[in-house]
């Protein structure tokens, strides 16, 4: 499945150099919310802020080769969570879903203004 993700992820990087990312998550069992932390943590560190209270986080304009970095570290994250949890055969925290949204950001163009200027008189 990481392998489908990796490619996935580079092949929307070949052709968009900024990106407007979207991550909603839940998760079961997640007491404390250790598990969502850590996620959030590492989403932060690409520009994709949590919106409060929504179990979304929304970037508008993160570089592309950033959000790709910290999105192959979200999903190995989520994997190795899932492989302790099978080890410790542990009722832990579980998504309940994911989802992801990514498209082309709107990167808005550099305007300027022309002044005018009043004579004095």
């Amino acid at each position: 499945m990481l392998g489908g993700v990796k490619f996935a992820i580079n092949v929307i990087y070949k052709y968009m150099k900024m990106w407007r990312v979207i991550v909603r998550m839940s998760f079961n069992r997640d007491k404390g919310s250790p598990l969502r932390n850590k996620l959030e943590k590492i989403l932060q560190e690409c520009g994709i802020r949590y919106a409060r209270n929504t179990g979304t986080w929304e970037g508008p304009l993160v570089r592309a080769a950033a959000a790709a970095t910290q999105l192959e570290k979200t999903f190995s994250c989520l994997s190795q969570h899932y492989r302790e949890l099978d080890q410790t055969k542990n009722p832990g925290p579980k998504i309940e879903h994911l989802w992801l949204y990514i498209d082309r950001a709107k990167v808005p163009k550099a305007t300027t203004q022309t002044v005018q200027q009043t004579p004095i008189t």
